[in-house]
């Protein structure tokens, strides 16, 4: 009789232990949902408060997903591509290739269709007419002499380059856009 009550015991032991672990997660979970101590003077930050855009720089330079290959008033095509720049871009010399788009290919890059010469935006700021404040982004049009067909996808490739060298590259799919109405 003796040797069942030890297995009892170590049987209820368990399930002791178990319910600790549960209780220790679950008060743990809690802290962490509601939050724990009191104001010390810090900010706390949840995922529903907003953060300003100022507030998150971003690490490379890159194209936005507004670029498009679009007809402008007159009937030419342009590429409208929008750059958001790391820092200011003040020394940033930016170099547009338009490739056509090759679908289901490891490299997606077709035919170079078109090179631009390289564009220095200069500095971001007020004082820049390329400059987008409300998307934080140079907004630049290139020019595309030869016809192309509105119905293709395209690829737009940004090399950034500082001091002569290369930085970093930036690819987009682009689509066409209709022609603005008069």
């Amino acid at each position: 009789c003796r040797p069942r009550k030890i297995v009892l015991d170590i049987y209820s032991m368990k399930i002791c232990k178990h319910s600790l672990i549960v209780a220790a997660t679950s008060v743990f979970a809690a802290g962490l949902l509601c939050g724990c101590g009191g104001d010390d003077g810090r900010m706390s930050v949840s995922m529903a408060t907003p953060v300003p855009m100022q507030t998150i720089p971003t690490e490379k330079t890159r194209l936005l997903g507004l670029s498009a290959l679009e007809t402008d008033g007159d009937g030419q095509s342009v590429v409208r591509a929008f750059v958001q720049p790391s820092g200011d871009g003040a020394d940033a010399v930016y170099r547009f290739e338009l490739y056509q788009y090759q679908p289901r290919m490891a490299n997606p890059r077709g035919n170079r269709l078109r090179m631009w010469p390289e564009v220095a935006a200069g500095k971001a700021g007020a004082d820049n007419p390329l400059w987008q404040p409300h998307l934080r982004a140079f907004e630049i049009v290139l020019p595309i002499e030869n016809e192309l067909s509105m119905k293709s996808t395209y690829l737009i490739e940004l090399t950034v380059l500082k001091n002569n060298t290369m930085q970093h590259s930036d690819l987009l799919k682009i689509t066409s856009k209709p022609a603005p109405k008069p």
